[in-house]
């Protein structure tokens, strides 16, 4: 029976792992690869593409700590206060990194002499 399950586990993990080229053959849509003629520009909007999930992400996250600090802390027991505190100091610091990583791509754009912040760069 632990045979069959791990069988069918694996199965449903090729599955899902194929299933966006079984759309391109569906569609028609023929898929190409990535130029390899990274530009600054694309460098700099990619970095800042990541860096809105990242802000995105710890945002969300410090909002459920938060609120389930709130939970905690609602109940009353000692126990549960403290831990709430300790979900508080763990929400700070999820909204102190959602921050820097809102940060990052000006930092990088005005280093590398990117467009739009006004700094001269160090490529330029």
């Amino acid at each position: 029976m632990k045979n069959t399950l791990q069988k069918l586990a694996v199965a449903g993990a090729v599955a899902l792992a194929l299933a966006p080229f079984m759309s391109f053959a569906l569609t028609g849509i023929n898929p190409t690869l990535p130029s390899a003629d990274l530009t600054l520009g694309k460098v700099t909007d990619l970095i800042g593409t990541i860096a809105n999930w990242v802000f995105a992400i710890f945002l969300a996250v410090a909002v459920m700590y938060i609120l389930y600090a709130a939970y905690l802390y609602l109940k009353g027991e000692e126990a549960e206060i403290e831990e709430a505190k300790k979900r508080l100091i763990a929400a700070a610091i999820a909204i102190a990194i959602a921050l820097l990583a809102k940060g990052i791509e000006p930092l990088v754009r005005s280093l590398l002499g990117g467009q739009g912040q006004g700094g001269a760069g160090l490529l330029q």
